[in-house]
């Protein structure tokens, strides 16, 4: 009489041991799953965020080159000059590397995250005048034993022959002729430097400092010290001697005899809103930059420590222009400084 319930007991009861053992097969599947998901999602954020320190390293990277653009040098291929510790056991890594012009840069940076590492290279391009010495934005012309120490570049054609040399390396926007061998730091032709500058707004700069305002003409025996001076108009001049300041020309400025100018730090030293000539038997001696709106062309001594920018630049023989490293660094009033990121390219990602 009571067997068909305890049966009907037993029945219920393997089922529901049945069940019980269906639900905690599929609560430990979707446990699993979870995990799984879980841990792939994790893999995922910290390749992004080691993705995302690296990017920050070429930001940081980018920021120091245009603090100091010699900061790239202070590295070496080995050892990378750029490591910082970040929250949570991440941080990030790079290096610099040089390329064939001062003002072109490889990025290299790795970024790290709880053992994820990813690591990305990038182009910077430095718009810095101050990288080149000698910076035309048409033709440069160098001849007889004319020596520039630093780098040169020329937006069209560079001509270096006789026994004229650089010391550093050479660009031309369109072609270089002459002694490739008188370039210590090679050559490189169809690319020219993202360095001009506006020459307008170097001339007032200039003027806003002021100078003492001396008529053109013919202008000789002057001397001044600590002050500048703005020669309304173009002047023929021999016999200038100005230290602490600097020489403002509105127009075309011919030296036909000593002609001396020692700039103030960091500021321009000469600047001529036309053409410079330095005639035979007319010397220059210059401690700043020299800027020429137009034609820079010396055939008598000229000795400059600094750099000179012109639209175009035509030197022989008693030509010396020695480089001022500082000037890289230097904010001078009307020229403009910015780093440029270029092109992008992911090196390696490990999860």
């Amino acid at each position: 009489m009571n067997s068909r319930p305890t049966s009907h007991g037993g029945v219920l009861l393997i089922l529901l041991l049945v069940f019980s053992i269906v639900i905690l097969s599929g609560l430990a599947f979707l446990i699993q799953s979870a995990a799984a998901n879980y841990g792939t999602v994790r893999a995922k954020e910290r390749s992004w965020q080691a993705r995302l320190w690296a990017e920050s390293a070429i930001e940081d990277a980018a920021a120091r080159l245009l603090a100091d653009p010699y900061w790239r040098a202070y590295g070496s291929d080995t050892s990378r000059i750029l490591s910082e510790e970040l929250p949570e056991g991440a941080r990030y890594e790079a290096r610099v590397t040089e390329t064939h012009a001062p003002d072109r840069l490889v990025v290299e940076a790795t970024g790290f995250s709880e053992g994820a590492r990813f690591s990305v290279q990038q182009e910077v391009r430095l718009r810095m005048p101050f990288l080149f010495t000698l910076l035309a934005v048409k033709d440069i012309r160098l001849a007889g034993n004319a020596v520039v120490e630093g780098n040169a570049d020329a937006g069209g054609e560079m001509t270096v022959f006789d026994q004229a040399r650089i010391t550093a390396s050479a660009r031309a926007g369109k072609s270089f002729n002459g002694a490739k061998e008188n370039v210590s730091g090679g050559v490189t032709e169809g690319i020219s430097a993202d360095g001009s500058f506006d020459f307008a707004k170097v001339f007032a700069a200039v003027l806003l400092e002021k100078p003492r305002r001396i008529m053109g003409g013919g202008l000789t025996n002057m001397a001044m010290a600590d002050t500048s001076i703005w020669i309304d108009g173009s002047a023929d001049a021999r016999g200038i001697l100005i230290r602490g300041g600097c020489i403002l020309v509105a127009g075309d400025l011919r030296i036909r005899g000593p002609f001396e100018v020692e700039g103030l730090k960091n500021r321009v030293a000469l600047i001529v809103d036309g053409d410079l000539t330095i005639e035979e038997g007319g010397s220059l001696r210059a401690t700043g930059p020299v800027v020429v709106r137009d034609a820079f062309t010396s055939f008598g001594r000229c000795v400059i420590q600094g750099s000179v920018f012109a639209k175009s630049i035509d030197a022989g023989a008693g030509f010396y222009l020695r480089a001022d490293p500082e000037l890289a660094r230097a904010a001078i009033p009307g020229f403009s400084r910015t780093v440029k990121l270029g092109r992008y390219c992911e090196a390696s990602s490990d999860p």
